[in-house]
């Protein structure tokens, strides 16, 4: 475990931080060769790991070995190994700058962990005759969808004893279906992570430590061992989940446990959401909760841009002045010169999922509507896009052009003599043409059984 608290009280700054990590990354990494004689994989990456958990910077050390591990750790399949790691904490060391830099590209923030350990001395300050676990300065993130809801604390032992977390279990106490949809489609990169556990509405207990092939926490006196925890939240279902923290501990010197909770027993759970948002996360149609309320206001929606297209001309300048409005009304960001573009590109992403859900609600009036909006689609192919529609034709090579809701539609129309005009229209660039091919689609359908 990473640095004693207790040693010295002096003012915390980040100068003072990062003198302190350089110069023990400097020494660690004279030894290294030695230590890592004989020794090469996940081994060799052990052994880089624990010296740095012994970095005389309280939090700094556990960050950075976690971050190491799962940068360069065997289970990411990279291809990357020890040396990496090595070459990583080399560039940390060559200046301040360099250090504070190559930390931020890992998502550590020297601000952030200068502030957390003159926190930590403070509360040290308090004089504590037996063990005591806290958490400190708990925050919970709720970035899904574009990341995942994240929980973060400091997990120390303010008191003067020794202490081992047995284990850190997240507890599911209530869950309600969320069929929320989220709209939006840019995408962002995942924050740092050390722990990580993917909800499920059939489980109510997540043991984080086991879940990570993480060891229990070892916490000696007066803050030495200091950890910093993030748990990254995922989930199977859109849920909305209401959640507790367990970790249960035991006083090395009494022989006595305890259990700390967050939040405490008798205040409320803290809620995370996992809402419906194909833009950035892939939740299967079959396991959605509240499916079909989802298929409705979906179905609702696609509704409206067709009313759009339908009530309003492509020569029409109101078409592009309503479409705007309603993208502003679902909050779909759109491009100022081009709404009807990123219009289409919500609907490349939607569909699928409203197509598969259309298959298991047995909702066959979707076909219509689907094949109604592939037909405006057509009005805003150019020259170029249809050059390279004809030239794919003739070479014979048409499978990128027919979308992976394919075998979703020729189930809804339950007529295998509809295929081939499912993909003709699916392969047409002119609105006319389309249109033709939809009439004569929709007049092929036969009930569903």
């Amino acid at each position: 475990m990473s640095g004693n608290l207790n040693e010295r009280q002096e003012e915390v700054s980040k100068d003072s931080i990062i003198s302190s990590a350089q110069n023990y990354i400097g020494s660690m990494l004279k030894a290294l060769p030695q230590k890592l004689k004989e020794s090469t994989g996940e081994v060799a990456l052990n052994i880089i790991c624990d010296e740095i958990n012994k970095m005389p910077v309280p939090l700094l050390g556990t960050v950075l070995a976690s971050t190491i591990r799962r940068t360069f750790g065997e289970e990411q399949g990279m291809g990357r190994n020890y040396s990496d790691a090595i070459d990583m904490l080399s560039n940390i060391q060559a200046s301040t700058s360099s250090f504070e830099n190559e930390l931020m590209s890992y998502n550590i923030q020297m601000d952030e962990i200068t502030n957390e350990i003159s926190l930590l001395r403070q509360l040290l300050m308090e004089k504590k005759e037996s063990s005591c676990l806290k958490m400190v300065r708990p925050t919970i993130t709720l970035d899904y969808p574009q990341g995942n809801n994240e929980i973060q604390f400091i997990l120390a032992n303010t008191g003067s004893g020794s202490i081992i977390v047995e284990e850190i279990f997240l507890e599911v106490e209530k869950w309600e279906p969320d069929t929320t949809i989220d709209y939006s489609l840019p995408a962002a990169p995942l924050n740092f992570v050390m722990l990580e556990a993917e909800l499920s509405v059939h489980e109510t207990q997540y043991p984080l430590l086991k879940l990570n092939n993480e060891p229990e926490l070892t916490f000696s006196a007066k803050g030495e061992g200091a950890d910093k925890i993030a748990i990254n939240i995922s989930s199977q279902e859109n849920a909305c989940y209401s959640l507790r923290l367990r970790m249960p501990y035991f006083d090395i010197v009494t022989e006595e446990s305890d259990t700390l909770y967050y939040p405490a027993i008798g205040e409320e759970p803290f809620v995370v959401p996992f809402y419906f948002a194909p833009g950035w996360k892939h939740l299967e149609p079959a396991n959605l909760l509240g499916r079909e309320l989802i298929f409705q206001e979906l179905k609702e929606k696609f509704q409206t841009i067709l009313s759009i297209f339908e009530n309003h001309s492509l020569s029409d300048p109101l078409r592009e002045q309503k479409n705007r409005e309603m993208l502003e009304e679902f909050q779909i960001w759109y491009d100022p010169d081009n709404s009807m573009r990123r219009t289409f590109y919500f609907l490349s992403i939607f569909v699928p999922p409203f197509t598969s859900m259309a298959v298991l609600e047995r909702k066959q009036e979707a076909v219509e509507l689907i094949l109604k909006l592939l037909c405006h689609e057509a009005e805003y192919f150019d020259e170029q896009v249809r050059n390279e529609y004809r030239n794919t034709i003739e070479a014979g090579n048409t499978e990128y052009y027919v979308p992976e809701y394919f075998s979703d539609i020729l189930m809804l129309i339950n007529d295998p003599g509809a295929e081939q005009f499912v993909k003709d229209l699916m392969l047409e660039t002119e609105f006319s043409q389309r249109i033709a091919l939809t009439d004569l689609i929709l007049s092929k359908m036969k009930p569903l059984d």
